[in-house]
C-alpha cells in the first residue's frame, strides 16, 4: 500500500524540529473518509505524529498516550498546502519520549497535542 504522506523536509527549529509533509490524495483511506469530500481522519493525524517523531529521533517508538489533543481545522488532501509538523519541548527520560506537537497548513493550525511514547 502507498504511504498516506511523504516527508519533504526535516529541520531543527526553535529548540525542536519542523517536518514538512504532503498528503497523497489518492490514498485508499480517502475513499472511505469521505467519498467525494475527503478529510484526513483524526486517528491518522495522531499516528503521523508518532511516526514522524520516530523518524526525527531515528528511534522506533510506540505510543503510550496522547494528551491535550485539539483538532482545530480539517486537513483536506489536495487542498492543504505547506503542511508542517512542529515538535517542541522534546523530553527524553530512559525509554520515554514526550513532545508537544502542532500541525499547521499555511497559517492555519490544524491540530495541537502532546504525546508520550516509549522506545520499541
Amino acid at each position: 500500500m502507498k504511504p498516506l504522506y511523504n516527508v519533504d523536509f526535516v529541520r531543527e527549529a526553535d529548540g525542536g524540529y519542523d517536518c514538512g509533509i504532503h498528503l497523497d490524495p489518492s490514498h485508499l483511506v480517502y475513499r472511505a473518509h469521505f467519498p467525494g469530500e475527503p478529510i484526513t481522519p483524526g486517528v491518522c493525524i495522531l499516528q503521523m505524529s508518532v511516526q514522524i517523531l520516530s523518524r526525527i529521533l531515528d528511534t522506533p517508538l510506540r505510543v503510550e498516550r496522547f494528551k491535550n489533543v485539539k483538532f482545530l481545522q480539517i486537513l483536506v488532501p489536495g487542498v492543504a498546502e505547506d503542511i508542517v509538523w512542529r515538535f517542541r519541548d522534546i523530553q527524553r527520560e530512559g525509554d520515554a519520549v514526550e513532545a508537544r506537537c502542532v500541525l499547521t497548513s499555511g497559517e492555519s493550525v490544524i491540530a495541537k497535542l502532546s504525546v508520550l511514547c516509549r522506545k520499541s
